[in-house]
């Protein structure tokens, strides 16, 4: 009977509940963490909205390889371009032949971001932080029956007028247009062909 007893009461206290200072202790933990979440949001937002933009930026750039390099000449050579320019900040455009064609092949608006710089490396590093305009420039092989296949651009300060053979990568950075601190993303585009995502702290540019 003493056994029986001791057993109930065992089991009595292995069952029990929580404790109000228990269930408060769990209630402030959630309500602390919600608090961090939801005061995180802005943030999370924009980074992702940043992340998106950039990539979108780059795989235009890759657009524009693709059609440059896949022409078949026919005696003619067709560029396909990315034009960008920090006078513009929030447009970046698309272009064939030129980047002076008016209208452009496509103009697209990057609302609520920027291009912030632009930059150019030669083989010894960075040499130029603060490039006015970029035109990335990808176009067929020279020869007339066949389809292209070059995949390396010309990156040039001014279309066809100032391209020098010395760069070797070009760096874009975009970012907030709104100011956040340390909300910004780069591109880099190698003389190779190579278009890559990267962090600014990697790039040439402040």
């Amino acid at each position: 009977m003493f056994w029986l007893f001791g057993k109930s009461k065992k089991n009595q206290q292995t069952n029990r509940g929580f404790t109000l200072l228990e269930l408060i202790v769990v209630i402030a933990i959630f309500l602390i963490i919600t608090a961090v979440v939801i005061a995180d949001i802005p943030n999370f937002r924009s980074s992702s909205s940043l992340d998106l933009t950039t990539s979108k930026i780059a795989t235009y750039i890759r657009g524009a390889q693709v059609y440059g390099s896949a022409q078949k000449s026919g005696g003619t050579d067709v560029k396909y371009g990315i034009h960008l320019d920090i006078t513009t900040p929030s447009y970046f455009y698309l272009f064939k032949d030129a980047p002076s064609q008016n209208p452009p092949e496509e103009s697209y608006q990057i609302e609520g971001f920027k291009i912030e710089h632009l930059g150019l490396s030669n083989g010894s590093g960075c040499f130029e932080i603060n490039t006015q305009r970029l035109d990335i420039v990808f176009s067929s092989n020279n020869y007339a029956t066949s389809i292209g296949t070059r995949l390396e651009p010309k990156i040039c300060r001014s279309y066809d007028n100032d391209c020098p053979d010395s760069i070797s990568s070009a760096d874009i950075k975009v970012s907030n247009s709104r100011g956040s601190i340390n909300n910004s993303r780069c591109i880099r585009v190698y003389a190779n062909g190579q278009i890559t995502l990267l962090s600014c702290a990697d790039s040439c540019l402040p």
